[in-house]
């Protein structure tokens, strides 16, 4: 029973390393194989060391143990170094550490001629009929051996917390199991030296191995280890301000930034475990994002959010993907200025009413729908009276006020669909779906009365400001009824109101537009 796990371990140990030869190519995977080959080395140097009956072969083994087990500290530390994202430390400083352990391995096979780690090896044989070496270590091996192998584990536990506290989802999963992992065989090899093992003088530490090689293998394998390095998360993606997802190919949330969970509404609690389609379900299109196979970008918006959404998808060297990074851009900011601009092009910065280039583009689908056999619309074209004396008296600025509150009463008085614009100057254009002529008379009055009855308050007292109004209806011009041809009419009618005394409302009816041919003969 002791060597069958020894045995299995070394069996499951070969076996990772024939599968993570094919990725080989990879910087992490050179650094886990030579894990594995230290934890290989360490495993069978034990069995053979156990097994051998001569002080010169258990030295031997003995020796190939410690290579193994003290290179394992150095290289476990470079593999959790470039996992983490800290390749660029691991090579600039492999170089120097490695010197260490060689020094000290090299001194320890020349042992026998300085004895500075082994005073007077022996052979003792324990009850179980297993040869075991007393080693009579010296204090100078404790002392050149413990505190490098500590300082190497201490510091590849602490790259490892630090990385589970800023990691989401499966990327803590394997760091759980790498952590487990390293720490299994050092409790062991602890046991060992407090000499609270289930056999005295037995290192149980080459068993434990089996079950440090197991969750390797489930990191490896279930958690698709070797295409979930880290980024320097403390460096980027911790204080960068666009949202960074990354998705495995199993669709599972392998890492995600505090930028992108506040823009998704996610608390840090609630990512452990996520699918996509959960982390992603405020993205309205994040199905179809999930399912791209190329390079996309798409825009949307999460509330009075909007976002740009890249997705690059990752592929290993036979082109299939593996992972898939997303990338939120908030570009709000945009879109608003986008939309401050849009009204600024399509609205009168003076009045708030539209343009005259957006009204008519607006009235022709009012137009194409009465043309098309549906409900008439009609017209009104009004014209501040008098508006360049308000100028002369008070000034273009209290000018410039009561073109305003002329604007501020009219859209008061219409409904939420008649469409209002500034024709030009001081006259205005008002279009009314959905109305007769008689209604559009209504309308033209009540707003005529409505301007009347609100003087403009000036520094020189009260003015009393007037319009005249001029009304067209569709039904007048029958499926000849153009927007030029009821613009062209209700500013006739417009200009006999003026010339009537003003502030008055005159409607084209049928015998205006027949008489004379006058606004058929002004439209053409």
């Amino acid at each position: 029973m002791f060597v069958v796990p020894i045995l299995l371990n070394s069996m499951l140990v070969i076996f990772l390393m024939a599968l993570s030869w094919t990725h080989r190519k990879k910087r992490l995977a050179q650094a886990f194989l030579a894990v594995l080959a230290c934890l290989l080395v360490w495993s069978l140097a034990h069995l053979l060391e156990v097994f051998s009956n001569t002080l010169s072969n258990t030295l031997f083994w003995e020796n190939v143990r410690i290579s193994g087990s003290f290179l394992l500290s150095f290289f476990w530390l470079a593999f959790v170094g470039i996992y983490t994202g800290h390749e660029t430390l691991v090579k600039k400083y492999s170089r120097y550490l490695i010197l260490y352990p060689l020094i000290l391995i090299a001194l320890m096979w020349s042992d026998s001629s300085h004895h500075l780690f082994r005073h007077l090896p022996g052979m003792v044989r324990p009850v179980y009929g297993f040869a075991v070496l007393n080693n009579s270590y010296t204090s100078f091996f404790y002392l050149a051996f413990s505190p490098f192998t500590a300082v190497m584990y201490l510091a590849s536990l602490g790259l490892l917390a630090e990385s589970f506290r800023k990691s989401r989802g499966k990327v803590r999963s394997q760091l759980v199991l790498l952590t487990a992992a390293m720490i299994v065989p050092l409790l062991a090899e602890l046991m060992f030296l407090l000499g609270t093992t289930p056999v005295p003088q037995i290192s149980f530490t080459s068993q434990s191995l089996m079950l440090a090689s197991i969750l390797l293998g489930r990191a490896v394998f279930q958690f698709d280890l070797f295409q979930s390095v880290l980024l320097a998360r403390d460096v980027v993606l911790e204080t960068l301000q666009d949202g960074v997802i990354v998705i495995d190919r199993y669709n599972q949330l392998l890492d995600i930034n505090p930028a992108a969970m506040m823009m998704l509404g996610l608390a840090a609690n609630q990512t452990s475990g996520l699918l996509a389609g959960e982390a992603l379900k405020a993205i309205p299109n994040h199905a179809e994002l999930l399912a791209e196979q190329e390079i996309c970008c798409s825009e949307t918006h999460i509330g009075q959010l909007f976002l740009e959404v890249n997705v690059v998808p990752v592929r290993d060297s036979s082109q299939a993907i593996t992972a898939r990074i997303f990338t939120l851009h908030d570009i709000t900011e945009r879109v608003l200025l986008f939309e401050q601009i849009k009204q600024l092009a399509s609205y009168d910065a003076l009045t708030g009413v539209l343009n005259r280039s957006v009204l008519f583009e607006k009235a022709d689908d009012i137009v194409s729908a009465a043309r098309g056999g549906g409900a008439a619309f009609s017209l009104i074209m009004l014209d501040i009276d008098q508006f360049k004396r308000i100028n002369d008296l008070f000034g273009h600025q209290t000018g410039d006020r009561a073109l305003k509150a002329v604007v501020d009463l009219c859209t008061s008085q219409l409904r939420a669909g008649d469409l209002v614009g500034r024709y030009g100057g001081e006259e205005f254009v008002v279009v009314l779906p959905d109305t007769n002529l008689h209604e559009a008379q209504q309308i033209s009055e009540r707003l005529r009365q409505a301007i009347e009855q609100s003087p403009l308050d000036t520094y020189k007292g009260y003015y009393q400001i007037t319009s005249s109004f001029g009304v067209a209806c569709s039904d007048l011009f029958g499926e000849e009824a153009s927007l030029e041809k009821m613009i062209c009419a209700a500013d006739q009618a417009l200009y006999e109101a003026k010339g009537k005394g003003a502030n008055q409302v005159v409607v084209v009816d049928q015998q205006r537009v027949t008489f004379e041919g006058l606004y058929e003969r002004v439209a053409a």
